[in-house]
């Protein structure tokens, strides 16, 4: 053990065992939310100048908080190389003989900046999550899908294209200034592209009533390619036990940046979502860096990209610092700073998205942690967030959250000014011993039957 831990470690054990619980403290809540929130950050968008500001923030939290680089790592942020595209908005869809123009007859919701090719293969708004697909197909659905998430199977099956009825709040949205969601690729890393999704206008999906399934169907997009970077955070707490497994903490740090105004304003400050989980990030890792060295590796990340499909997330699965066999579990914070409107979530407590899958969720409470079950299964938090690209390859990784969706969510309202920051400093304390417990445990995270996901 080297000296300073060692002083560090005999004051810790001589201070009497009441007095040894780690205090949190809602200044420095504060303080973290009021930067990382702030307008001069412009809502952090992925792989922004913003969001890398946001990366220096937090590593050099880490590093003030004695924190190390992480193992085969020289420092604490980790560029990634994305390869983007810039669209020209005019975009052309061909289905038989009928000929759609971006803007005049749909919107473009997301893209990966290439046109598409195929066969109409029709599906049934209300099937959607049962349907079989073949990765590369082009899906025509029909009827109004339920929300964004009913394409979810769609996704994960790696289709090309999905056009579909767009809702009333889609297409409002692009009427208002919306633009599509272009989601880049991470050099270096192979990856099955994600689908392009075209919302129809009303009129559209009367012009296409007559599509039969098995029509051509093409996607005609004019992008031009150019690269940049998106950045995670990362700092490691070295156990005792040169061989012990690695607890893996995480958060996003950045969100939308700059969108369309609401109410005259334009910056997407992201508080809740997800400088809240930032926050607990660092809080945590404050708190666990200041008593004795764990007997288990702790590392700390703030992945980038999240909001563009999980990019920080991807590139740290295939680049981790270590083998993934060696950690253990994840445990991922999102959206903590607001109250579950509907009191589906008890105040003052977190749900765990797939808290039946493994039996990570019920130790922790079981050791104190303001953790319960998932109450919005329809909602599919599990695959929303960092921890499932994770969970894909075997990690016990799930994600802690406050609540569903509040109605802030993806808005420029989601600031500072609606944060409970009593509420964040009780969720984040409630976790510091319980997290203490499990990095000095010999309790081994496991997926229960049948838990464990299965995908790419």
């Amino acid at each position: 053990m080297k000296a300073h831990n060692l002083v560090r470690a005999v004051l810790f054990a001589a201070i009497p065992l009441a007095a040894q619980t780690w205090q949190v403290r809602p200044e420095w809540v504060h303080a973290d939310e009021a930067f990382l929130a702030s307008d001069a950050l412009q809502g952090r968008g992925s792989a922004t100048r913003d969001e890398q500001i946001a990366a220096i923030y937090i590593a050099s939290q880490f590093e003030s908080f004695g924190l190390k680089p992480a193992s085969n790592t020289p420092g604490f942020i980790q560029p990634v190389e994305l390869e983007t595209a810039q669209l020209d908005g005019k975009a052309q869809l061909t289905i038989g003989g009928h000929v759609l123009h971006e803007g005049a007859d749909f919107y473009l919701g997301t893209s990966p900046g290439n046109g598409a090719n195929g066969a109409v293969h029709l599906i049934n708004a209300a099937d959607l999550a049962t349907a079989k697909v073949e990765a590369g197909a082009s899906i025509f659905v029909r009827g109004v899908p339920a929300s964004a998430q009913a394409f979810a199977a769609l996704r994960t099956a790696g289709v090309s294209l999905i056009v579909a009825p767009g809702t009333k709040a889609q297409l409002d949205r692009f009427e208002t200034a919306g633009t599509t969601r272009i989601t880049p690729r991470i050099v270096g890393v192979p990856q099955i592209p994600p689908p392009s999704i075209i919302y129809l206008k009303e009129e559209a999906v009367l012009a296409l009533e007559d599509v039969k399934d098995g029509t051509p169907v093409s996607l005609n997009i004019q992008a031009t390619h150019s690269t940049k970077f998106t950045y995670n955070a990362m700092a490691m707490l070295p156990g005792t036990n040169p061989s012990a497994d690695t607890i893996l903490i995480t958060a996003h740090l950045d969100h939308l940046g700059l969108g369309a105004p609401i109410n005259g304003d334009a910056i997407y400050n992201g508080a809740d979502d997800d400088a809240s989980g930032v926050t607990a990030v660092l809080e945590i890792a404050r708190a666990l860096a200041a008593g004795p060295a764990p007997r288990r590796n702790i590392l700390f990340v703030c992945f980038g990209s999240e909001e563009s499909g999980g990019i920080g997330a991807r590139w740290f699965r295939e680049n981790p610092p270590m083998p993934l066999t060696n950690i253990s579990a994840n445990l991922e914070f999102e959206m903590i700073g607001v109250a579950d409107p509907e009191n589906k979530v008890p105040k003052g407590t977190m749900f765990l998205s797939g808290w039946e899958r493994s039996n990570l969720g019920p130790a922790l409470k079981e050791h104190g942690a303001l953790l319960g079950p998932d109450p919005f299964p329809q909602q599919q938090f599990f695959r929303r967030s960092d921890n499932y690209p994770l969970a894909l390859k075997g990690v016990v990784a799930h994600t802690a959250a406050a609540g569903g969706t509040p109605p802030i969510y993806h808005k420029p309202n989601d600031d500072l000014d609606h944060i409970d920051i009593p509420l964040m400093t009780q969720l984040i304390q409630s976790m510091i011993e319980p997290l203490r417990w499990l990095v000095n445990s010999d309790f081994k995270p496991a997926w229960n039957p049948g838990g464990a996901p299965t995908g790419n």
